[in-house]
């Protein structure tokens, strides 16, 4: 029983270290897209819709690599 604990243990580990590196990644893209002229001006305004469409491409495509998200 120790075996299958210390084994499932590992995966859950593994796979919530990967699912914290996604979201960083996926956060830190969506924040590149912001409002260029506002930027110019000094303020900071996100795009939100690109920022969405960003992390759904992103996540999509680390379903198609990763085993763990299928």
């Amino acid at each position: 029983m120790a075996m299958c604990f210390q084994g499932d243990m590992r995966i859950y580990e593994h796979e919530q270290w990967l699912l914290k590196e996604l979201t960083e990644e996926v956060a830190c893209g969506a924040a590149l897209y912001v409002e260029q002229e506002a930027y110019a001006e000094g303020n900071i305004v996100f795009d939100y819709e690109k920022g969405k469409s960003y992390a759904k491409d992103y996540l999509k495509q680390a379903k198609e690599k990763f085993v763990y998200f299928k």
